[in-house]
């Protein structure tokens, strides 16, 4: 069973959806889902408002397959909304920043945390890699994910 979630801040709902379209691998950048949602509000429905910045999370038999931002809606025919979102990857894809020798001396974990906080990226602890980089030779605006 397929299931996808509108989260907000201490809450979660369920939208129904026509169809959902998962793509990308795990260790690709960026995944996305493209979903189609009911959106009908005459009578008793009441379906959930999802926009732009809104994060949805993608279920299929209970486990979490994908969680992203939606970047993407628009009204298709009669009462349904096609949304895309991107799991986070997509900041690091999109962003580009001249980071130049900033992190020469920095080990890798010091460089990631540094980049997700310059982002407002949300992470875990990264483990440390205890290598120190000597020297970056980047001195033009790169992709963060490069």
């Amino acid at each position: 069973m397929i299931e996808l979630f509108l989260v907000k801040d201490g809450y979660m709902l369920e939208i129904p959806t026509e169809s959902v379209t998962w793509s990308g691998q795990r260790y690709q950048a960026a995944r996305k889902i493209d979903a189609v949602i009911f959106y009908d509000r005459t009578g008793y429905h009441n379906p959930p408002q999802v926009i732009e910045g809104d994060t949805v999370l993608f279920k299929k038999d209970g486990n979490e397959l994908f969680r992203g931002t939606v970047m993407d809606r628009s009204k298709s025919k009669g009462s349904l909304l096609s949304i895309t979102a991107y799991d986070l990857l997509q900041y690091f894809l999109l962003n580009k920043e001249i980071y130049g020798s900033s992190f020469n001396g920095k080990r890798l974990d010091e460089v990631a945390s540094r980049i997700c906080k310059d982002f407002g990226i949300p992470h875990a602890s990264f483990p440390n890699t205890k290598h120190k980089i000597t020297t970056l030779l980047v001195d033009t605006e790169t992709a963060l994910y490069d």
